[in-house]
């Protein structure tokens, strides 16, 4: 199973295309800010994300852990 990662902020179509090779891609289609709910929903089960500095203390402490 291919891992499982999210984009927080529109990205071109050729990123989302060359990451899908590898990796599940949930990415944000629009340029907006996911809400702050939506975002932990989808980091859950995810193993990485793809975060603008502009989320950054979105997420609670704790809430991205190094996985290796």
């Amino acid at each position: 199973m291919k891992p499982k990662v999210v984009i927080t902020h529109w990205v071109h179509p050729e990123v989302i295309e060359y990451l899908s090779k590898y990796c599940f891609v949930v990415a944000n289609p629009t340029k907006e800010t996911l809400p702050r709910d939506r975002l932990l929903e989808l980091a859950q089960d995810a193993e990485a994300l793809n975060i603008v500095q502009a989320l950054q203390g979105c997420l609670p402490q704790g809430a991205v852990r190094d996985r290796t």
